[in-house]
């Protein structure tokens, strides 16, 4: 699978991460990468911002900058899209964001040559009726 077109999802009130978004796209734009950003990346990027449901059905790969809890708000935006998420976690601790900050570039290298592993994950939508 080639990737040309990324999203970008920060989660919010986290300005320390500013630096780390920056330079992903950045480092994404010298690789002639197509970038996109939601809402919280675009006021970093100064980009215009493009909705996370919108960014499901537009890009080939989705980077999530935050936690478990971002990449969960990530997961049920993109629905019944089937575009991969790559978590990173800024925080000590993640179940399901497996790349830290200083991962990143290179966990990216190994999904823009073909070596990384895409891990299916089923989405359960639950409601309670009373």
């Amino acid at each position: 699978m080639e990737i040309r077109r990324i999203g970008i999802c920060l989660k919010e009130g986290r300005p320390e991460a500013a630096d780390t978004v920056i330079a992903l796209a950045t480092w994404l734009r010298d690789r002639q990468i197509e970038v996109f950003a939601d809402p919280e990346s675009a006021s970093v990027l100064g980009t215009e911002p493009v909705a996370r449901e919108r960014l499901a059905a537009t890009t080939d790969l989705l980077i999530v900058i935050g936690g478990d809890g971002t990449l969960l708000s990530v997961a049920r935006a993109v629905g019944r899209h089937s575009v991969p998420i790559l978590g990173v976690n800024l925080g000590r601790l993640g179940f399901l964001t497996e790349v830290n900050v200083d991962e990143l570039f290179g966990a990216l290298e190994k999904v823009l040559s073909g070596d990384a592993r895409i891990e299916p994950r089923m989405r359960l939508d639950v409601r309670v009726r009373r």
